[in-house]
């Protein structure tokens, strides 16, 4: 059977759209600037839809050239392919020509005009756009229609009219390129592009809505936190009481680092953290001498923000140049994911999943070679059991180069080592004394300690932290050579029901709060580890998500990025499902794994599937993020408004 290959030129084949590069280097900058500036209304209606593109570019066109001669076009045309072959990817014109070394046939099929398309590839057939030309002049009128959409459909069959009679290869990067790539037996969207991105701290200017907004939702979350806690955990601007910060089952750990610096979270768990806090820990202390309060809440409040918004700006990236969703299908699923319960959540809890949060984010970007040993150092360091998913990242985007040994050595092996080591080096030094220490009182003071552990049984025998307490893998104290295994091993849970798991906590509570019990922490108040929504609907909002996701899955098989998000999904499921690890606060690891819901979906979105797929995917996606914003909007700033009422226990 004969192949055909038909590839988009703008976007596709070059890495810049040649209409504005043309239009300069024709006209000259001066009556370029002129020109736009003159019909830029109209460039704007027809962005917007509201003017045929076809036209708006005919009298764009019109406009330079009318009146031109035939001859002195083509010289242009001419010219500006030889001075700008740059813009074609490399990657492009090595599939056309290993095409045609295998006999294919290869066809361009351009909305741009075939006289500044055809110079650029001489021995292949363009179908563009075609201008009208008169008496040896340009007409300033398009021959025939704009070829966009539908005529690209049009034009092709018309060279190759029997369907049944070729296999057809297309390539596209636009919406204009829709109906080509469903018409083909195999399409490729936006193949010549890397799946990774340039990891830039600068926000780009379609970046700014999504970036703002964000910001100012989590900012006005941190303002209602500040109010609720601050008096209550630093009075009168000293110390910092932490017995009285109960947020779900996140920790204040944060705040003690920042107010009183030392190895506060777990060393095994995360063993660069609190060192990576010690420069904000700096700044509190310059800031406690200068007003004589203590600032670590609000430093704090003030990183979380940070931390929001570039994680709000990594995943729109993500979205729109990896899963290649339009501009403002990245935005949607921007908000899907900021609409999330536990997402909510932790962008106001002063724990490490923020910061754990935004390295993922960056592991998913992609980065430069030489960055990845210290990419992998930090992502490890904050979460220790976020280094395999650093490793698979570097798997999956630097593929062979992976296996070199100086890469291996130094972008995994020595890292490892580094994270492994300060985790035991500071075990041994600020853990195993005071275990030992505590051992050495138990030894001498056991009659007492007999006693007081009788009249605690009695006391607390059904305390929350007991009762909520699956048994553990592991028991028992740390000892000298197995402190990182006993250490993890005391967090699992063999007990817990899986399956009521799952469904009430897994994707249920990580999604949506529930009614009653809001952001209790099992550990101090009695709240059921297993708790039931009151109303069905909540259920049906879980499974239209896992309908959605599952869709997701299904159309992007073919990507490395689901390959590699399933990937560390099984290592979360393993660790908390599997293992148990935390498994009676599952929900508050959320932001570890749970992006790649909304991710998934994307592909939902991308310009091949059918339209009736994309409209459908829009309103339901749509009608979904708007509930949960509102739905767990409310229940959490109801609940900051709300006086902090004390546990039964607290010791």
């Amino acid at each position: 059977m004969k192949k055909i290959y038909a590839f988009d030129f703008d976007g596709t084949l070059t890495s810049a759209d040649s209409l504005p590069l043309f239009l300069r280097f024709a006209c000259g900058t001066p009556r370029f600037l002129l020109g736009m500036l003159l019909f830029s209304p109209l460039i704007a209606l027809a962005m917007l839809r509201l003017y045929d593109n076809g036209r708006a570019k005919e009298r764009l066109l019109g406009w330079f050239f009318r009146g031109m001669r035939e001859d002195e076009f083509n010289d242009i045309c001419l010219r500006f392919a030889n001075e700008y072959g740059c813009i074609l990817r490399p990657a492009a014109v090595e599939t056309i020509e290993k095409v045609q070394s295998e006999g294919g046939e290869v066809l361009i099929v351009s909305a741009s005009p075939e006289k500044w398309v055809q110079p650029f590839f001489p021995a292949v057939r363009v179908l563009g756009t075609q201008l009208e030309i008169k008496d040896g002049l340009l007409t300033g009128r398009f021959q025939g229609k704009n070829c966009h959409g539908q005529e690209k459909v049009s034009r092709l069959l018309a060279v190759y009219p029997h369907r049944d009679t070729y296999h057809l290869t297309a390539y596209g990067d636009s919406g204009g390129d829709r109906e080509l790539l469903r018409l083909a037996d195999e399409a490729h969207y936006k193949p010549f592009r890397p799946d990774t991105i340039p990891l830039s701290p600068k926000i780009h200017r379609n970046e700014w809505p999504v970036a703002l907004s964000v910001t100012l939702w989590v900012a006005v979350l941190n303002l209602l936190m500040l109010l609720k806690y601050y008096g209550v955990l630093f009075p009168e601007g000293e110390g910092c009481d932490t017995r009285n910060f109960h947020l779900s089952g996140f920790d204040a750990i944060t705040y003690r680092v920042l107010t009183d610096w030392g190895p506060y979270y777990d060393v095994v768990r995360h063993p660069l953290l609190h060192w990576l806090l010690y420069p904000v820990y700096l700044l509190n202390q310059g800031l406690w001498g200068l007003t004589g309060l203590n600032c670590a809440m609000p430093l704090t409040c003030l990183l979380l923000v940070a931390c929001a918004c570039y994680s709000s700006v990594l995943f729109y990236r993500i979205a729109r140049y990896v899963v290649r969703v339009g501009h403002d299908d990245a935005m949607l699923l921007t908000w899907l994911f900021f609409s999330f319960a536990y997402v909510m959540t932790t962008f106001v809890a002063p724990d490490h999943f923020a910061l754990s949060l935004v390295l993922l984010f960056i592991l998913l970007c992609g980065s430069e070679g030489k960055k990845d040993g210290w990419l992998f150092l930090l992502t490890a360091g904050v979460t220790l059991t976020n280094g395999a998913k650093a490793v698979l990242a570097m798997l999956f985007t630097r593929g062979r180069r992976f296996w070199r040994p100086r890469y291996l050595l130094l972008s995994v092996v020595l890292p490892t080592l580094l994270v492994l080591g300060a985790a035991w080096v500071q075990h041994r030094l600020f853990v195993l004394p005071q275990e030992q220490a505590r051992e050495q009182y138990e030894k001498t003071h056991r009659t007492e300690i007999i006693r007081q552990a009788r009249a605690n049984h009695k006391k607390y025998k059904n305390a929350p932290w007991v009762i909520h307490k699956g048994r553990p893998i592991g028991y028992g104290t740390p000892k000298e050579g197995n402190e990182l295994s006993q250490s993890l091993l005391r967090w699992t849970d063999v007990t817990t029901p899986r399956w009521d798991t799952t469904v009430e906590n897994l994707l249920g509570e990580s999604i949506q709060f529930h009614e009653t019990h809001m952001l209790e922490d099992v550990l101090v108040y009695y709240r059921p580890v297993l708790l039931e929504y009151e109303n069905w609907w909540h259920y049906l909002v879980e499974g239209l998500l896992v309908i959605l996701f599952l869709s997701g899955c299904w159309l992007g098989w073919r990507s490395r990025l689901l390959w590699l998000l399933l990937c560390w999904l099984a290592i979360d499921m393993t660790m908390h499902i599997g293992l148990g690890f935390a498994i009676n606060e599952v929900y508050i690891m959320s932001a570890h794994w749970i992006f790649i819901i909304p991710l998934m979906m994307g592909f939902l979105f991308t310009p091949r599937q059918p339209s009736w797929m994309l409209k459908s995917a829009r309103i339901l996606v749509s009608l979904l993020t708007l509930y949960l914003i509102i739905y767990n909007g409310w229940q959490l700033i109801d609940w900051m408004l709300q006086p902090i009422v004390p546990p039964p226990f607290n010791v």
